[in-house]
């Protein structure tokens, strides 16, 4: 038959279980804490990635109206010559 545990022991040694698993849960809230901190630093470097592809796609939208207007004075300049 199994050993009764006195009602003092029995505390200590739930306190005790309980303790482990606290110390467990703060050691993964850690790793969770840190893995958050990295996954905010790639979100950071995306979005300024995001912002320079942004403004490299509205940089070739003003250089090919640009070349729609130069085209078009080149055009207007051969008429004139002809």
């Amino acid at each position: 038959m199994p050993e009764e545990l006195d009602e003092n022991r029995f505390k200590k040694e739930v306190m005790n279980l309980l303790g482990n698993l606290i110390s467990k849960a703060n050691a993964h809230d850690g790793r969770f804490d840190a893995i958050d901190g990295r996954l905010e630093i790639l979100s950071q470097k995306v979005d300024s990635v995001a912002s320079q592809f942004q403004d490299v796609g509205s940089m070739s939208i003003q250089d090919h109206e640009r070349i729609e207007d130069l085209e078009a004075r080149v055009g207007v300049l051969e008429g004139e010559a002809h």
